[in-house]
């Protein structure tokens, strides 16, 4: 058996360097197809199948969380009293909370603005992971009172302090206090997304008994040979149970649990769907191109593959060879699939900025693995099978006492025999794919374009932003809060060429998000699940300015609105609506994040979301930042000019106020805007892509097809122009023929499409499905495409020499 296999592999070696123009097509066509499907499985790998690589285990990794009875789905935090209960269930073998914390790093540079997280002894153990240095924290640590221990990120340690092995035990300022470091995490290792530094939770007595506050993020590995059933339904009976022991804190509140991998985005995603449906048509393309260029070589091997047979080769035999030929094409197109796929995911996540990578762990693990290998020879062996059946059955059918009576003519090549119509029904098949392929990129591309040029409700040109965050232990106060950030404006309103500073604590279009109940006076009270939540902005006085917002109604917010002055806000056009339906908002009182009635003073334009965060047009109330001080908070500056060129001015004037603080997230507004699209921005240039496949390899398939037929009817060709037929009569005749397989495709394609357009717009904001002018344009640019790749042999025909062609008969 193997001596067989053997032979036949020599055999395909030997047949397929006899051709090599068409085993190098062949090679290059599933190439493309393999490496389209390995890219975009690795980007579903990455986004859908495997979301959380630096955790190890996470299969058997709850997230747990407390949410409103009617809209479970709308919290994903629970109380840190909640947690500790979490902590007695015996499902479980390990339980973490952890709440998000900025941190003001210094070095022997100007201090860094850090992303990290306070988490509860025993963590890392819930999350199977142990630090690349040092050790983990411990019971002790998580006292409250107890001296301040963190754990370094890999990033964070080699950019900061060098790589130093000695760091453990060394004392660092983070937020002006000393920290021991204790220990630094592997290199992979960045949780939650963006995060490179924690410290202890270490809660007092009073925060542990605390059940109204729900902050704090639970995760919850499970014990061993326990099912998620199981603990599932321990966590709605505790859930339960705490209602009835704690009415007033859990009445309307329900526990629930899911596997911390779907939290973070695992299971099915309508774009990676488009996405991995692109990948196989690409693929479906090549292997239509490959039969039918193995289907013409076949044809044109009748009178070999007859000798074979008549010399006493089984049909079996010729089957097999021709197998053998096709799988092994597919291998080292499989090969050169691999090369491509891993350039094409490098330049995807090259394309990301650094921002959304933090945010989007999917967008760091773009690269091939292990997995991703496994699946290149899965899919090379059965497309070699799937190309080379017909190829390989239509070798074994051959006549052999026609085809040795008639020499190597075989068939005619034209439509009207067998191998012609399959050659031509492949033809319209990949034009029909390429087709469908680039209306949904079209359409993809479109929507993107859309969000980008639609007016997000303010001028973005000329706006730096950054985001500075002040330690609660040195600014205890809300008159020191706000005390530092009056004097930092003014400060920076007075750098040359600076026109407005103002400050908020959610920049339009960010990855950051606040939304709060809001309780209108006058309307009944609601159950607390029913209660509308808005966008909550804390802004300073020169916000709106700084960013172009409009003020449609009233006014703005003042520097006069102290926290002395009656508590006021400004409310966005689709608030008011929202909120005050078919009436005046102005003069309208309300209560949001307090029990302060707040007076509408004025109403501004709509300002867009993040659509991955909040939609379209943001639902959004702004409070004066001098009644609500917020220690963290992004400052917007508009400036003439290149406003990058202000980047270290901003440091030092906050430095000037505070040396142990600094700015982080320093980018001009229009990279936030591109951040926030991004995502869409990615899908899109990778649909634009694969349609660009789809399209060379059609016109290859076409190309191809045309080319044989014209070398099959060389005599017939010879005939007609010894009869009188002129060259463009000639070329005509095979254009017809061309312009027909592809109109056929279109014709199919459209209605393909048509179907398309429809499950995109589900997905796509704003999009439109079946637009007949992007049906138009495609089909156009198909034809155009299809003409040109028939052009060459269209003019070889033309120049067939009809002496030659009879002598040849």
């Amino acid at each position: 058996m193997v001596d067989t296999l053997i032979q036949d592999l020599r055999y395909a070696v030997r047949t397929l360097t006899k051709s090599p123009g068409l085993a190098l097509l062949a090679v290059l066509c599933m190439g493309l197809g393999i490496g389209a499907v390995t890219s975009m499985y690795s980007t579903a790998e990455a986004f859908t199948l495997r979301p959380l690589p630096m955790v190890r285990g996470a299969d058997r990794v709850e997230h747990v969380w407390e949410g409103r009875a009617s809209n479970p789905d709308n919290f994903d935090q629970v109380s840190a009293a909640t947690l500790r209960e979490l902590g007695t269930l015996r499902v479980f073998s390990g339980v973490t909370g952890m709440r998000f914390w900025i941190a003001n790093v210094v070095g022997a540079d100007i201090p860094e603005k850090v992303n990290g997280a306070r988490v509860t002894a025993g963590s890392l153990h819930a999350l199977g992971r142990t630090p690349f240095l040092g050790r983990d924290f411990v019971p002790a640590d998580d006292e409250a009172g107890a001296g301040h221990v963190v754990l370094l990120g890999y990033g964070l340690w080699q950019r900061r302090f060098g790589g130093e092995r000695g760091i453990v035990g060394r004392v660092v300022r983070i937020n002006g206090e000393g920290y021991t470091v204790v220990g630094v995490m592997p290199e992979d290792f960045v949780f939650p997304a963006g995060n490179e530094l924690w410290a202890p939770l270490a809660l007092d007595a009073a925060a542990w008994a605390d059940r109204d506050d729900r902050n704090v993020f639970a995760l919850a590995r499970l014990a061993p040979g326990v099912s998620r059933e199981t603990a599932d339904a321990a966590v709605a009976a505790l859930g339960a149970r705490l209602t009835a022991t704690y009415p007033a804190a859990s009445t309307g509140w329900v526990m629930s649990a899911e596997p911390v991998e779907r939290y973070f985005g695992q299971g099915p995603r309508p774009f990676m769907n488009v996405l991995l449906a692109a990948g196989v048509l690409v693929l479906l393309i090549a292997c239509a191109d490959v039969a039918n260029l193995l289907l013409s070589r076949a044809t044109g091997r009748q009178r070999e593959l007859a000798v074979r047979i008549a010399l006493g080769a089984s049909r079996a035999r010729i089957v097999r060879q021709q197998l053998t030929e096709s799988v092994l094409i597919a291998a080292v197109g499989g090969a050169l699939g691999v090369l491509l796929a891993g350039w094409g995911l490098s330049g995807l996540a090259a394309s990301v900025p650094v921002e959304v990578r933090a945010q989007i762990p999917g967008f760091g693990e773009l690269h091939l693995d292990g997995r991703a290998l496994l699946v290149t020879v899965a899919v090379a062996v059965l497309s070699g099978l799937a190309f080379g059946l017909v190829p390989a059955f239509a070798a074994a059918k051959t006549d052999v006492q026609g085809s040795l009576k008639e020499g190597a003519r075989g068939d005619s090549g034209g439509t009207r025999s067998s191998g012609g119509r399959l050659r031509s029904a492949l033809v319209v098949a990949e034009v029909a794919l390429a087709l469908m392929l680039l209306v949904g990129s079209a359409q993809t591309l479109g929507t993107y374009r859309r969000l980008a040029l639609t007016d997000p409700g303010f001028r973005a040109d000329g706006v730096l932003t950054l985001a500075v965050s002040l330690p609660a232990a040195d600014y205890p106060k809300d008159s020191d809060v706000v005390r530092f950030y009056r004097s930092l404006e003014d400060r920076l309103a007075a750098l040359p060429g600076v026109s407005a500073v103002g400050a908020t604590t959610v920049l339009p279009l960010s990855w950051d998000e606040e939304r709060r109940g809001v309780t209108v006076e006058g309307v009944p009270p609601r159950r607390p699940e029913d209660v509308p939540r808005i966008g909550l902005r804390i802004v300073s006085p020169g916000y709106l300015d700084a960013l172009g917002i409009p003020v449609v109604r009233g006014r703005g917010l003042a520097a006069t609105d102290e926290a002395s002055s009656p508590p006021v806000a400004v409310v966005s056009g689709a608030a008011a609506g929202f909120l005050w339906p078919g009436q005046d908002p102005l003069g309208k009182r309300f209560k949001v994040a307090s029990d302060d009635w707040v007076q509408v003073v004025g109403v501004v334009g709509n300002v867009r979301g993040n659509p991955l965060m909040g939609g379209a047009t943001q639902f959004a109330v702004y409070l004066p930042e001098r009644q609500r001080a917020r220690g963290a908070t992004s400052l917007v500056l508009r400036a003439s000019g290149d406003v990058t060129r202000l980047a270290p001015l901003v440091q030092r004037e906050i430095g000037a106020l505070d040396s142990r603080l600094a700015g982080g997230d320093v980018m001009p507004m229009r990279r936030v805007i591109a951040s926030a699209l991004s995502p869409q921005s990615a899908t899109a240039q990778t649909l634009v892509v694969a349609a660009v496949v789809a399209l060379l390899l059609a016109c290859i398939g076409l190309y191809g097809v045309m080319a044989y037929s014209v070398a099959r009817r060389t005599q017939e060709i010879g005939v007609r122009v010894a009869l009188g037929a002129s060259a463009a009569g000639v070329v005509r005749l095979v254009l017809r023929h061309a312009l027909t397989l592809t109109l056929a495709g279109v014709a199919i394609g459209v209605v393909g499409s048509l179907a398309l357009s429809r499950g995109l717009q589900a997905i796509l904001v704003g999009s439109k499905a079946g637009d007949p002018v992007t049906l138009i344009a495609v089909a156009v640019v198909l034809a155009a495409v299809a003409a040109t790749a028939s052009a060459v042999p269209a003019l070889r025909a033309a120049r067939v020499d009809p002496m030659e062609a009879l002598r040849s008969e």
